[in-house]
């Protein structure tokens, strides 16, 4: 359609950061973002993919901190960090039933972050989930010239974790109590 999108992504930061470069340059420098899209990998790294069967398709979703809070009158805006990404991240997979201090950690790739961790699942080692800081430097490349913070979760791997946890429910009253 375009020559923009004339490749597969490997991941949603390019996406994340061009976003991030548009509304910066808006006046608009705070922001909390996400997005869910697809991704495309390797099956046998280090190989030249000359066909699609050497191609996988999935999904993942993607969070963007940048910035610093929302104005409160009680308390002075804090600065968006790392640990800020790290709490929403634990929060959200705490909802679903999982602990991300059970999980094996391993340093996040060095071409997109300056510092972070990649969390696979127990068990298996399939990655889960990617979070850190990303680059400065790969950052000024669309524009961005403050720090970012950014996590991509693996969507068919955040769906197994979840078929591990039991969900206990009982069915509603037919007819609602009346005071």
């Amino acid at each position: 359609l375009s020559q923009d999108l004339n490749v597969m992504r490997q991941t949603l930061i390019l996406g994340g950061l061009e976003v991030v470069a548009y509304n910066v340059n808006r006046q608009r420098s705070n922001m909390k973002l996400f997005e869910y899209g697809s991704v495309y990998r390797l099956t046998e790294p280090g190989t030249a993919p000359d066909k699609l069967d050497k191609v996988e398709e999935h999904t993942a979703f993607a969070l963007l901190v940048t910035g610093a809070d929302d104005k409160s009158w009680d308390s002075t805006p804090a600065k968006g960090n790392f640990f800020m990404l790290k709490g929403v991240v634990d929060l959200l997979l705490r909802r679903i039933g999982a602990d991300i201090y059970m999980m094996e950690s391993v340093p996040a790739p060095e071409d997109l972050y300056a510092e972070g961790v990649t969390l696979l699942m127990p068990g298996s080692g399939e990655q889960l989930l990617t979070m850190g800081t990303v680059l400065p430097s790969f950052a000024k490349r669309t524009g961005v010239k403050q720090p970012v913070f950014f996590a991509e979760i693996s969507w068919p791997a955040l769906f197994k974790l979840v078929k591990r946890n039991k969900v206990k429910y009982s069915e509603m009253p037919r007819f609602p109590e009346v005071r």
